[in-house]
């Protein structure tokens, strides 16, 4: 069975210290760009001020174009950036139409929405896993992945980043170029990353899901724990379980899920099929407004089993419902409970408890109350719903997903179950 939960209280998201949390300068956007030929170069301008120069990371691109491509980022300030879809120099260079995103975040430690992110610079010496460079991060993330972008200093040829031995503590990166091109003597690269916590969280009108898939050179579907309305998606391979250079490449991106793929380039040999490689991604996506509703409904036990649906006004993604309490027509115990839980409604029945076998209950008024998964600010309340799985008998430890009251705040909590384990009813304790 599980719970739905709905917390609120007057309050600000703080940092781990306590502090009110300050969100860093950050831009996250999509780009779509065709490339004529080498020399071609793309601007963006931020629409964010920074007062530092930004790290900035890009890709994995669509799939418009077959001929294997990398990113090349340059002239990087606090205004903007200059980019190219780069295929591999053994290729032509024109490449066709491609989408892809970007993040430009300032150097340091940050907290978005509660979720820690360390981002920052380093050189790497172009080759193999030998030349890979150890970054320490100056805090521990939780289940870390890392975003990754490289420039071969002074020479604009493809290249790319790869992070391997990612832990919490830190990680190592390595720069490849194609095998017909790796040099005989040390050649430098910039490395531009950004750390992260899987895990979700809200901020500054964002939603951010952090998660690793493995990816092979068949399109592999990658399924989101969230639903993503207009996602933008970063990615960066995190192992190097087969050395041959190596981009990762997107298509059908969508609010469920995307497919990657691990391309080879072929300077070296036709054969392109690749291990699969752990793939750490970054969605993001921009919040709606919360979506709520509130009802009142009657029901009435008429016989064991009877349900009675709920058509909801508003359409939800990840609708949370709380109901009850019921009012009291009858001397006899009565408890509710809801199931099948969707985007437009839900069913709600009363039940007798387990010892009155079935009995008729006459009709007993409820309220409901609906609305969207996640953290929002609504009339200078700070709210925050979900759910989570809960086992009878028991309590279990539910933390707040991505806030941090200031005062222990109201929880709210209905059961989802269709009573098939016996009835029975949730409670809370240790707010």
């Amino acid at each position: 069975m599980s719970l739905m939960l709905l917390a609120g209280a007057f309050a600000l998201p703080l940092d781990s210290a306590g502090q009110e949390a300050v969100m860093p300068a950050m831009e996250v956007a999509s780009v779509t760009v065709a490339q004529e030929n080498r020399d071609e170069w793309h601007t963006v301008s931020f629409d964010t001020a920074f007062s530092t120069v930004p790290v900035v990371v890009m890709g994995p691109p669509t799939y418009g174009g077959w001929d294997p491509s990398t990113i090349l980022v340059r002239n990087v300030t606090t205004e903007g950036f200059e980019f190219q879809l780069r295929e591999w120099e053994y290729l032509g260079g024109g490449h066709s139409e491609e989408s892809l995103s970007y993040i430009a975040l300032e150097s340091g430690e940050h907290d978005l929405g509660g979720a820690k992110v360390i981002s920052g610079r380093t050189t790497v010496s172009v080759g193999s896993e030998e030349d890979a460079v150890r970054i320490d991060f100056s805090v521990a993330l939780d289940a870390a992945i890392v975003l990754a972008q490289s420039r071969v200093v002074g020479s604009e040829i493809a290249c790319v980043a790869r992070a391997i031995e990612v832990e919490d503590d830190g990680f190592s990166v390595m720069v490849q170029v194609e095998e017909d091109l790796v040099p005989a003597t040390s050649v430098s690269a910039e490395v531009g990353w950004v750390a992260l916590e899987s895990g979700s969280a809200d901020f500054g009108g964002m939603n951010m899901l952090v998660s690793r898939a493995l990816v092979s050179s068949e399109w592999s579907e990658v399924e989101f724990t969230r639903t993503a309305t207009d996602p933008m998606i970063l990615a960066t391979m995190q192992t190097v379980n087969e050395p041959d250079p190596a981009s990762l490449r997107m298509k059908n991106l969508k609010e469920t899920g995307v497919k990657l793929m691990v391309e080879e380039e072929t300077s070296g040999d036709a054969e392109t099929d690749h291990l699969a490689e752990e793939v750490g991604y970054v969605l993001f996506w921009e919040k709606r407004d919360p979506q709520l509703e509130v009802g009142e409904i009657e029901v009435e036990s008429l016989s064991e089993g009877t349900w009675l649906r709920i058509d909801l006004e508003k359409q939800y993604e990840e609708p949370v419902v709380i109901v009850g309490p019921p009012t009291a027509n009858s001397e006899e115990p009565v408890i509710s409970s809801i199931r099948n839980v969707d985007s437009s409604g839900f069913e709600i029945r009363l039940h007798s408890w387990d010892y009155q076998k079935y009995r008729y209950h006459p009709p007993e008024k409820l309220s409901y109350l609906v609305v969207e998964a996640g953290v929002y600010t609504m009339g200078g309340l700070t709210w925050e719903a979900g759910s989570t799985l809960a086992g009878a008998g028991a309590f279990s430890t539910q933390a707040f997903r991505s806030v941090e009251f200031e005062e222990a705040p109201v929880v709210l909590a209905t059961l989802v179950s269709d009573f098939a384990d016996g009835a029975s009813v949730p409670r809370v304790k240790h707010i």
